[in-house]
């Protein structure tokens, strides 16, 4: 308390002396100053690391699935590669601190025709990998230097059992192309000894493919891969009826917000543990943020931990906490946040 009361003072008398002034930035020039700096001035709750990091290797698909910004052609998130060069600057600045990287968001990351050396610099340096992809887009020659970049985890979003079902919702893609795909990754891993990676068989549970599932199960079993269900956006805040059907289908109650026990967790947890960062070093905070006028700053420029232990991701944690327990909230109309309807449905539907 007594720092809250004098920091004004040294406020202003550090706008007038070049010493101060030098402290004050030398206080945020390391990731435990940055944390420290920022618990002492904004009072806000803050784990000392996230768990992880995830940054879009790339905005631009190859398909046109019609609940995703980027198959739809949203023009307020700009498409684009991340660049090796820029990479290595976050991973340098990171690894020492952050052990796991999520290297997709909103784009089919095997694009990236640097996506390989992304990989394996981030391997080196002794960090956990993990992606989704819809696995369209892969040779032999790919497949091989997967294997070989030594990817933890791979998310292979498959919904559906037939080619009719799957491009319901997975438009412009090929269910036989996708399975193909995986038996050439796992004769990779074959030839190399080598059981990374990880192959995890993604299905998002819609109206149109709820009887397909015990299908799907049974083929990701024989194509050696874990199994994954995940519902959609549309319903994401609505519980399957059908008990017999959550219990098949693995659907957890962390899934959803009115079950969970904590609402942050359940989706604006992006803001404390698993800070979300586009292509080109935007700070977007969460998967579903696509506005990239409301950033929080950028990673490349300013580098990872001053944007995370910034002014603005706080006043966005203040705002996220404050609305969830329906105190008065007065946030900065350019934190996203504030036009979040996700956000207000899960403070519509609070935990019982």
């Amino acid at each position: 308390m007594i720092f809250h009361q004098i920091y004004p003072w040294l406020r202003k008398l550090r706008e007038k002396s070049n010493t101060l002034k030098r402290v004050h930035t030398l206080l945020r020039e390391t990731p435990v100053t940055c944390y420290l700096y920022n618990l002492l001035l904004h009072q806000r709750l803050v784990r000392f690391f996230p768990d992880k990091v995830i940054i879009d290797a790339s905005t631009i698909c190859n398909l046109r699935c019609p609940l995703c910004p980027t198959g739809t052609d949203r023009k307020d998130l700009t498409k684009g590669f991340l660049k090796f060069s820029k990479f290595k600057v976050l991973i340098d600045e990171i690894s020492p601190h952050i052990r796991f990287i999520f290297l997709s968001n909103k784009g089919e990351i095997f694009l990236n025709p640097e996506i390989f050396k992304i990989i394996r610099y981030a391997k080196n340096k002794g960090m956990i990998v993990e992606a989704d992809s819809n696995l369209n887009y892969l040779d032999k020659e790919m497949a091989e230097e997967l294997v070989k970049s030594e990817m933890d985890y791979l998310n292979i979003s498959i919904d559906g059992a037939s080619q009719k079902v799957y491009s319901s919702y997975r438009k412009g893609g090929n269910f036989n192309t996708v399975i193909r795909n995986i038996k050439m990754i796992n004769k990779a891993k074959e030839k190399y000894n080598l059981k990374r990676p990880s192959l995890i068989w993604q299905f998002i549970i819609f109206d149109h493919n709820k009887h397909q599932l015990k299908k799907v199960k049974i083929l990701a079993k024989k194509l050696n891969m874990k199994f994954k269900v995940r519902p959609n956006w549309e319903y994401f805040h609505s519980m399957p009826k059908n008990k017999k059907f959550r219990l098949e289908s693995g659907l957890t109650k962390n899934y959803y917000s009115n079950d969970s026990n904590d609402n942050r967790e359940s989706l604006c947890s992006y803001l404390w543990y698993k800070p979300v960062i586009n292509w080109n070093g935007n700070m977007l905070g969460c998967c579903i943020q696509i506005d990239e006028n409301k950033n929080f700053g950028n990673v490349f420029e300013k580098g990872f931990f001053k944007v995370f232990y910034g002014k603005k991701m706080n006043s966005a944690r203040k705002f996220v906490d404050d609305f969830l327990k329906d105190k008065k909230v007065h946030g900065p109309t350019d934190i996203p946040c504030a036009y979040c309807i996700k956000l207000r449905n899960m403070r519509n539907n609070p935990v019982k």
